[in-house]
């Protein structure tokens, strides 16, 4: 079975979060060490998990392993019992056996691609969120008997607050002002505890001279984690940041051709995580290069790894008619529609 998949979080191998010894000897002799990585989402009805093997073979290149020899970290087919366990107070029901599947196209890297293997809910999963449930999922080696655990809450659903409106910026509702300074806010849920605007996707159709026309989207970089209390989380963009993207990224070769571009809504994407990604960003962003080690964050029982729980919310407003003009103006290859 092979699908392309894309998961946030990457491959590593960690060490525990309490007592940070951070000294591994990755020659040392075999042993076995199982390495879990998954993010559980609410609103999705399939989930994936990653499960690799962390040891590595005395005397030779690990970087050379991990780049050309796949099997070295992925256990053999049928060798893994995988489960997603859901746990309430002292009750545990099986909701699910993942199934092995072969995801494709892989990014590039120091580990072998464009194949990965991952383990999926073969059926449809509804994931509870109300208090006092948690999920764990379990993994036993069918093979040596090694198994592993991780545990984690559930992210309930959050409201974005702007840029639906913003009072005072000359925007009528629905609409943003993309030339000046633009708030992004939401109200935290239950379990909530980092904030990010991940991505910003602007739609626009372009119109040709001969009458044919062709929808296209620009991807704006952006990763903003957006801070406040308990009550609201904001942030401020830079003035003009959506704007001059527009202006300086859009592709514009085929101007010859393109009579008009006609933009639409502007795709805001926002991410909550728990505690326990919270935790796992701060421990990996906080790392100095003057450091002789790197301290990682793990939270899998007999193993290394992360599970943790995101959910993901997307508005929509439309580009504001003044800002359009101002993109115009500053930007005259964009040939903006009026």
């Amino acid at each position: 079975m092979k699908a392309r998949i894309s998961l946030g979080i990457g491959l590593a191998c960690v060490l525990g979060i309490s007592a940070c010894s951070t000294e591994l000897d990755v020659n040392a002799p075999e042993r076995e060490i199982m390495v879990l990585y998954g993010l559980l989402d609410p609103d999705d009805s399939v989930h994936y998990v990653r499960v690799n093997r962390a040891y590595l073979r005395e005397g030779e290149d690990a970087l050379r392993i991990a780049r050309e020899d796949p099997e070295a970290t992925n256990y053999p087919a049928e060798a893994l019992e995988v489960e997603l366990i859901q746990v309430t107070g002292s009750t545990r029901v099986t909701v699910s056996t993942l199934s092995r599947m072969v995801a494709t196209e892989k990014d590039s890297g120091a580990f072998y691609y464009p194949d990965q293997v991952l383990y999926v809910t073969p059926q449809a999963v509804a994931l509870r969120t109300d208090e006092g449930t948690r999920y764990e999922v379990a993994v036993r080696n069918l093979i040596s008997g090694h198994e592993a655990s991780a545990e984690t809450d559930l992210v309930a659903p959050f409201a974005v607050q702007r840029p639906l409106y913003i009072p005072g910026n000359n925007t009528s509702f629905g609409a943003v002002a993309i030339d000046r300074e633009v708030e992004v806010a939401l109200t935290p849920s239950a379990n909530s505890t980092i904030h990010q605007l991940t991505r910003i996707t602007v739609h626009y159709t372009e119109r040709y001279f001969s009458g044919d026309s062709a929808r296209r989207v620009l991807k704006v970089p952006a990763l903003f984690t957006l801070t406040g209390g308990s009550e609201e989380v904001n942030r401020l963009l830079p003035e003009g940041f959506i704007l001059d993207a527009i202006g300086t990224t859009l592709d514009v070769s085929n101007n010859t051709q393109v009579r008009e571009r006609v933009f639409g809504p502007v795709d805001f994407t926002f991410y909550a995580g728990n505690q326990a990604l919270s935790d796992y960003i701060e421990i990996n962003d906080n790392f100095s290069p003057l450091s002789q080690t790197k301290p990682l964050y793990t939270n899998v029982q007999n193993g290394v790894g992360l599970l943790a729980s995101r959910r993901r919310q997307t508005v929509s407003p439309a580009i504001s008619a003044n800002s359009l003009q101002v993109l115009q103006n500053r930007y005259p290859d964009v040939k903006v529609a009026l």
